[in-house]
């Protein structure tokens, strides 16, 4: 698409953003109107390649211009010669950049931000090469140049750079760092995090030191540090080493180069050595201390004798702290910030956040000793505790007497442990709390008064979700003044008791979904004024009181979630019809959310405590009926009825009598035969109906009379004829969309739709013929069906101007129609000529339709159509199709053996075409000649073999390409390496094509980011997929029926951070976690395989947290739609717990009928878990006796997985996204488990003894399993 103007994508004259909207063109002209105010300009995901000169000169005022996303491979020095010169913020990350433009930028003298990330730059100059421009020199706060192909910098590599404030270097493949690389940059933040860098040079940092103030080395592959690598670095403040093998290294010694500078110091990481707190003694002025190893297995007060006063955060994780000891913080007095999140700590003793401090003083005269102690605790500067899976499982109780100190604690976080029970006065020493996060414990009850408001005044949100939680009892949350969110969702309530949520003014989101709430008692939820969101969804509610709504929520939002639960059918309760104070009862409601039920009848007046606050009601996916006046027709403010998905056979004629703002009705998928012609008469503000998927034969004349219809879905029926007689003038002028897709409509008879028009016009003309003429003449001479159209057309349309009216315009306003489906037999000359604003028409699997040659029955459609759908069509000649604005074309399923060049001559905006499943021998012509084009589909054709020159003249503009299942002989070694530009590509693997290799076949697609691949035969792939895929590649779709297994081997190529792995319509019956063990350089991972036929998924996660170099962490998981086998296969993992004086141990795994023994180690235990084999039994010896173990505990990687989840991704800060995060996904709610009655997936993991809900807490990692004997039947046998 070329670019059109900026004016109508954007709703502020002062910023304009266009993302995603395949723009591959810019010119300055096309900001006319905008020069003087754009500000910013936001083109981020278009297809731009080049960049002409001066485009962006004409705009004076242009401050940020983000261009991400796009294939850009250079741009015109010139381009930004002439400005903007107030740009200060240049965004070009996710490009096809080979080096740094700073010839072309250099004239941007305000430029402060320049974003390069995720380019394929892989050098910068060196004080060796000629410089590009000399003396230019850049100063700028942020320059990004992470995730390049930089593998290393050479002496005077930022030789072009004045000032660096922040430089970031991540992801590069870096192995070497020169001496005087960093000469004279002043860098003052460098990141250099997961680069994969060895060694370091003593030097590597020279140029520095007056300088740099934060060092980012996290997460390479470091295992020592030159003794003199930060000597004279007096200005360094930040210091992370995380997550490298640095061991046997005293970072005392090591760092003592800046003793006095170091502010913040990280050396966490499993891989690191162990330090010791003593040794960090000498660096005086720490503030923040992270560390993963100490050498004891308790923190005393004797651990930060000596640290400074200024130490504001500690965090030690992944240490097997078991101890907590008195007075563990006395000499940290100014600590806001404790972390001891990943150990196993038992006990923590009662006073170790008490400071005791001796005080002796003297009389004048004589000697007097007095001890004065002096209780002075940490708490009065700690803010924020964590101690997330951070107890040992043997703690079961919140350690409240060691929390009382705590006065001035804000953030607590005791989530993810397995914590069973809270002591009724656990936080009231709490007073300042804001967040309490105790989620994912084993929590069975929330004692009445644990929350009370006159000590927790200040709380704000607080965090109970899935735990064990059985009731809510009366006054368990009251007078909370400061509650905002409560989140109580996948416990196991089953009812709510008289006043258990009452008086709390602030409160605006509770959350209960996912429990087994099967009643709610009166006045259960009191006086909560400001609520907004109540969710009740997946319980087992089987009717609901609105009484219990009586002062709750806020008028203008209070959203009620009732779905998916057990409603059959809904009474009327007599308190639902009055007050507390007597009177009618009306409720704030104003969205009511019923679907997913069972509901099969509403009685009469149910719905009448919300009829005059609703606006809109879901209640789609029932067992509904019919629809009724008493229930649907006094909603005076409704605007919003979805009644999709039941059994309506039936609607009253004054359904809607008084409910008459509805703006969307949804009627589809139901039972209909008829509709009443007034049922829609009253409702003249309605925009959207949908009719799909009944039963209908025809829809009434007359049925839509209003203006402002905007779109009518009436596809999935028994229509014979288009129903345009169902919209009057006014409705049919505002139509926009119209979907008749998938009925029985066999013509159209030369624009039919305007039929009725047309007669009315006839008979205007008639009748005022008669009255000139043979007024005198009985009116019986006048055709009765003109009198009858002529009176109809009076009564409905009396206020338009009978002179005015066009053929035109009866549809005027007519941009999408869909008679795809139907059994459409020819299209006539002139057909679609009144559309004159038609966009998008689909006449697709209309088999054996005629098509005029000439193209005139799309006459008219000239400039305005878009997308035309002729697919599946049985054409076997390409009609002429004279339309220049069009830009996509599909005319897949046809019998078309080659494509005439003529066809390109009208079509020269085209850019997507479909030549899917035809007759072509060869790759046409026409797909060179067309300038716009950017998607082409060739898949199914008998297609034998591509070359190099298959596609010469229009390669590089090629953005899309499917080549699946074609019959190759042939592959020509580059022949897609012209396509520079080429982003997404569907293929298959051709069996006819000798040593077919991916990897090689899309080794120069630099740009390229979604590959799919098609299995329609069963090769096994693991030759085909074997090598290094392009950085960019982050999205990879397999799917085929022929698809029966994964090789192990399948993402080892990937070069991308993150990646978005899809399996589909594919005949897999499991997924072994070995395709994901090795999943190349992917650290963020999104797992989507719905739609097919698996038993078992192995855990694609080998990181126990995000952010771990060489290690994958699953960030998203959606698994619908399968037949999960939930017998503990499902991807559970088998822990165990190790004995200390264990000193062998012996797996023995069974893969069908065979049986494979592994002697213990944590990498073979691994193997059998990885492949979802399930490991019989295990044996170890000691002192000459071999114990077999029978029993192992079994742990479910998903609920693992879910737990980290929320423990690690989903923040500290509350939104909507985090709300969404911490939330199990529907889709985890509706995957069901074929062999457990196709119970939901998430229910089964909840109940299941083996796998269940909590077994994991407080348990060891996911993927490092260890070994216990617990409760386990030992045998004796000799060895």
């Amino acid at each position: 698409m070329v670019w059109k103007g900026v004016q109508e994508k954007c709703d502020s004259s002062k910023c304009s953003m266009c993302p995603g909207n395949r723009i591959s063109e810019i010119f300055p002209e096309n900001w006319r109107g905008l020069e003087n105010s754009l500000q910013t300009l936001i083109l981020v995901d278009n297809t731009l390649s080049s960049l002409p000169p001066d485009a962006f000169s004409n705009l004076p005022n242009l401050e940020t211009l983000d261009m991400s996303g796009n294939d850009l491979l250079g741009f015109d020095p010139s381009t930004f010669h002439n400005g903007p010169a107030r740009l200060s913020s240049l965004y070009l990350a996710d490009n096809q950049l080979t080096s740094i433009p700073y010839q072309q930028v250099s004239a941007l003298r305000l430029l402060r931000t320049l974003d390069l990330s995720g380019n394929m730059i892989s050098h910068l100059h060196s004080a060796t090469s000629e410089p590009e421009q000399p003396g230019v020199q850049l100063s700028l706060d942020t320059l990004r140049l992470d995730y390049n192909q930089i593998q290393y910098l050479p002496p005077g590599s930022f030789q072009h750079f004045d000032i660096l404030n922040r430089t970031f270097l991540d992801g590069n493949p870096l192995f070497m760092v020169e001496a005087d690389a960093f000469r004279d940059a002043r860098i003052r933040e460098l990141s250099l995090r997961d680069c994969g860098v060895t060694a370091l040079s003593p030097g590597a940092f020279s140029g520095l030191e007056p300088s740099l103030q934060l060092l980012d080395l996290a997460g390479n592959n470091l295992t020592v540090l030159p003794n003199h690598l930060f000597h004279d670095f007096d200005f360094l403040r930040t210091l992370y080493l995380a997550e490298n093998r640095v061991a046997g290294v005293n970072p005392g010694d090591a760092l003592n180069g800046f003793q006095y500078s170091l502010y913040r110091l990280d050396f966490s990481g499993r891989q690191m050595g162990v330090t010791a707190l003593h040794d960090l003694r000498r660096i005086r002025n720490l503030r923040s201390i992270i560390l993963s190893k100490i050498p004891q297995n308790q923190i005393g007060p004797d651990d930060f004798v000596e640290f400074g006063v200024d130490l504001e955060e500690i965090k030690i994780q992944e240490s097997n702290l078991k101890t907590l000891k008195n007075h563990a913080f006395k000499h940290v007095r100014g600590l806001k910030r404790l972390d001891l999140s990943e150990n196993n700590i038992k006990q923590v003793e009662p006073d170790a956040f008490v400071e005791v401090t001796g005080l002796s003083y003297g009389l004048k005269g004589y000697t007097r000793v007095r001890q004065l102690l002096c209780h002075r605790q940490v708490g009065h500067s700690l803010t924020f505790l964590r101690v997330a899976h951070g107890f040992s499982s043997s703690v079961s109780s919140v350690p409240s007497e060691s929390l009382k100190p705590l006065v001035n604690l804000q953030y607590l976080d005791l989530s993810n442990n397995r914590l069973s029970s809270m002591p009724e006065t656990s936080f009231h020493f709490l007073r300042k709390l804001r967040i309490l996060e105790l989620q994912d414990n084993q929590l069975d009850q929330v004692h009445k008064g644990t929350f009370q408001g006159g000590i927790h005044s200040s709380l704000e949100k607080l965090y109970l979700s899935y735990n064990n939680l059985n009731s809510i009892n009366t006054h368990t949350f009251v007078d909370l003044s400061s509650l905002e969110r409560l989140h109580l969702d996948d416990n196991k309530i089953n009812r709510l008791e008289r006043r258990a949520f009452m008086n709390m003014d602030r409160l605006k989101y509770l959350d209960l979904r996912g429990n087994k709430i099967q009643s709610i008692s009166d006045e259960a939820f009191q006086n909560l004024p400001e609520l907004q969101t109540l969710d009740l969804a997946y319980n087992e509610l089987k009717g609901f009181d609105f009484a219990a709504m009586d002062q709750v929520g806020v008028l203008a939002s209070f959203r009620l979630n009732m779905s998916h639960n057990r409603m059959q059918s809904l009474e009327v309760n007599v308190s639902s019809l009055s007050g507390r104070e007597g009177g009618l009862f009306h409720s704030n409601i104003k969205v009511l959310d019923m679907s997913h039920n069972n509901i099969s009848w509403i009685a009469r007046g149910y719905l009448r405590p919300l009829e005059i606050s609703v606006t809109h009601l879901y209640l789609g996916n029932n067992a509904l009926q019919n629809a009724t006046r008493e229930v649907f027709g006094n909603m005076p403010h409704l605007q919003w009825l979805d009644l999709s998905g039941n059994s309506i056979s039936e609607l009253d004629f004054d359904v809607f009598r008084n409910t008459r703002r509805l703006q969307v009705v949804r009627l589809d998928r139901n039972l209909l035969t008829d509709i009443p012609s007034e049922l829609f008469r009253s409702l003249s503000s309605l925009r959207v109906v949908d009719l799909s998927s009944n039963r209908l034969r025809n829809l009434p004349d007359g049925l839509f009379m209003d203006e402002g219809m905007e779109s009518l879905t009436v596809s999935h029926n028994q229509l014979g004829r288009v129903p345009a007689s169902c919209l009057g003038t006014s409705a049919a002028a505002t139509l926009v969309e119209m979907d008749l897709s998938h009925n029985l409509i066999a013509s159209l008879q030369g624009s039919e739709m305007f039929n009725r028009l047309r007669v009315t016009i006839t008979c205007w003309r008639s009748f005022i013929s008669f009255l000139l003429h043979n007024f005198t003449s009985s009116l019986l001479r006048v055709n009765i069906t003109c009198w009858r159209s002529f009176i109809s057309f009076l009564l409905h349309n009396f206020t338009s101007s009978l002179q005015g009216v066009e053929l035109s315009n009866r549809l005027r306003s007519l941009s999408r129609l869909d008679l795809s489906s139907n059994k459409i037999t020819r299209i006539d000359d002139g057909t679609f000529s009144p559309l004159n604003r038609l966009a998008h028409l689909d006449l697709s699997h209309n088999q054996g339709m005629l098509v005029e040659n000439k193209g005139r029955g799309f006459k008219g459609l000239e400039d305005s159509l878009l997308y035309l759908g002729l697919a599946n069509c049985s054409m076997g000649s390409v009609p002429e199709l004279p339309l220049h604005g069009l830009r996509s074309l599909d005319l897949s399923h046809n019998y078309f053996p080659d494509m005439p060049l003529e066809m390109t001559v009208n079509m020269t905006s085209l850019r997507r075409l479909d030549l899917s499943y035809n007759e072509l021998s060869t790759v046409p012509m026409v797909a060179q000649s067309l300038p716009q084009l950017r998607e082409l589909s060739l898949a199914g054709n008998p297609i034998t073999s591509l070359t190099n020159t298959t596609m010469i003249g229009g390669a590089q503009r090629l953005k899309e390409l499917d080549i699946r299942q074609l019959p190759l002989n042939f592959f020509e070694t580059g022949a897609l390496s012209k396509m520079t530009s080429l982003r997404t590509l569907h293929l298959s693997p051709f069996k006819g094509v000798r040593h077919f290799n991916i990897p090689q076949v899309i080794l120069s697609n630099s740009g390229l980011r979604q590959l799919h691949v098609e299995c329609h035969e069963h090769p096994g792939l693991q030759d085909e997929m074997n090598g290094v895929l392009p950085r960019k590649v982050r999205n990879i779709t397999m799917s085929g029926e022929q698809l029966r297994s994964l090789p192990h081997n399948l993402l080892q190529g990937v070069r991308s951070p993150r990646l978005h792995f899809v399996v589909r319509n594919s005949s897999l019956d499991v997924i072994p976690r070995s395709v994901f063990q090795e999943a190349g350089w992917a650290r963020n991972l999104t797992v989507d395989v719905r739609h097919n036929s698996l038993r078992t998924l192995g855990n694609p996660s080998t990181a126990d947290f995000p952010g771990l170099p060489r290690a994958t962490f699953l960030t998203d998981l959606q698994v619908a739609d399968n037949r999960w086998s939930c017998d503990c296969d499902i991807g559970y993992l088998l822990i165990y717990n190790l004995h200390p004086f264990m000193i062998s141990l012996t797996f023995t795994c069974t893969v069908g009928n065979a049986a494979l023994t592994y002697p213990y180690s944590p990498l073979s235990l691994q193997a059998c878990t990885m492949e979802s084999f399930h490991c019989k039994s295990a044996a170890s010896s000691f002192g000459g006796i071999r114990y077999r173990l029978f029993h192992h505990q079994l742990l479910s990687w998903v609920e693992v997985w879910q737990r980290k989840k929320r423990q690690y991704l989903c923040g500290e800060e509350d939104s909507e996204e985090r709300t969404t995060c911490r939330r199990i996904d529907d889709d985890l709610r509706l995957a069901r488990c074929a062999n457990k009655n196709n119970a939901s997936l998430i229910e089964v993991l909840k109940a299941d003894v083996e796998c269940g809900w909590g077994s994991s807490a407080g348990g060891p990692d996911v993927t490092t399993p260890l070994v216990v004997i617990a409760g386990i039947i030992a045998m004796f046998a000799n060895i």
